[in-house]
C-alpha cells in the first residue's frame, strides 16, 4: 500500500507489502515473473483494441516509437502509461524502464487507460 503521492516503482522479484510498526504484514504481492501480471490481463472479445495504439491514451505523452505500440492488454497499457506520465524521470530513463517492463503504478495512468478502454469498447 502506498499512502503517499509519490509513485511506487517495483521491478520483477520485488515485494509489495504493508509496513506496520511491529513487522511486515503478509498482505502484499510478489512479482516473480512477467507471466504473473495481476488482474488486468483483460482483452476485449469483440476485438475493440485491435487497432488501438498506446498514443490513443489521452494525457500520456509517449515517444513516437512507443506510441505506435499496440494495446494488447489493459495491464501492459497501464504499465506503459504509468511510466510515461511520470514527471520525475527524463525520457531516457522512462524508455529504459519501459524496455525493462518496470512496474510503477500510477492512479492517473490507470484512469486514462480505463477511460480509453471504455471509449473504445462501448457501442
Amino acid at each position: 500500500m502506498n499512502n503517499t503521492e509519490e509513485p511506487m516503482l517495483l521491478r520483477e522479484g520485488d515485494e509489495a507489502r504493508h509496513w506496520d510498526t511491529e513487522k511486515w504484514k503478509e498482505t502484499g504481492a510478489t512479482l516473480l515473473s512477467p507471466l504473473e501480471k495481476g488482474q488486468l490481463l483483460l482483452k476485449c472479445d469483440d476485438g475493440c483494441f485491435e487497432d488501438v495504439k498506446l498514443k490513443d491514451i489521452k494525457g500520456c505523452n509517449f515517444p513516437e516509437a512507443v506510441g505506435r505500440e499496440p494495446v494488447t492488454t489493459l495491464w501492459s497499457a497501464w504499465l506503459a502509461a504509468s511510466i510515461f506520465m511520470r514527471t520525475d524521470l527524463d525520457l531516457e530513463e522512462m524508455t529504459k524502464f519501459h524496455r525493462e517492463e518496470a512496474v510503477c503504478f500510477d492512479s492517473e495512468a490507470l484512469r486514462a487507460v480505463l477511460k480509453m478502454a471504455y471509449n473504445k469498447c462501448v457501442d
